[in-house]
């Protein structure tokens, strides 16, 4: 009877201390799309686009959907927290002497992070909004970011947009 006892508490023990074991939430891999913080020594730098996936709805139906190839757009991340976006207008604009396009700054301003999210904040910005850029994937030599947007119209139609670039 006492062993059987003993045998039963040293497996009430053991349950126990299993139960109040957990694995951890966290991922040990630098940031990509499962973590939460944005490793901004990753983030830093002029990042040059190779494809845009890009999905439109009206009123939650399938307009127009792809994915192509986009080689001419920039983002500049910099440390201290500002961005400049970069732009050739044309596709053949060659600078005969370096054979490199021709690049145009477009937009500029400054960015804070949350978790997954990029917020970018354009010093040309009138209204004080902000627009919050997604990080699908972030790794030392890959950047994924998607923007969305939607909003209602005066047809009264909704209409959504999505573009994820890859850098």
């Amino acid at each position: 009877m006492k062993k059987t006892n003993l045998l039963w508490v040293i497996a009430m023990l053991l349950f126990g201390t299993l139960n109040f074991t957990a694995c951890s939430d966290e991922e040990d891999e630098d940031y990509d799309s499962t973590n939460d913080e944005i490793s901004i020594s990753n983030l830093t730098g002029l990042w040059q686009s190779e494809y845009v996936y890009y999905k439109e709805l009206e009123d939650g139906k399938l307009v127009e959907e792809g994915r192509e190839q986009e080689e001419d757009f920039r983002i500049q991340f910099n440390a201290d927290g500002t961005f400049s976006m970069y732009k050739y207008t044309y596709k053949y604009d060659i600078d005969s002497d370096s054979g490199e396009y021709n690049w145009e700054k477009g937009s500029t301003g400054k960015w804070t992070s949350d978790k997954n999210k990029i917020n970018l904040i354009y010093n040309d910005n009138q209204d004080d909004d902000i627009e919050a850029v997604t990080i699908i994937e972030l790794t030392t030599s890959e950047l994924r970011l998607e923007w969305y947007w939607a909003e209602m119209e005066t047809d009264g139609k909704f209409y959504e947009e999505w573009e994820a670039y890859s850098f």
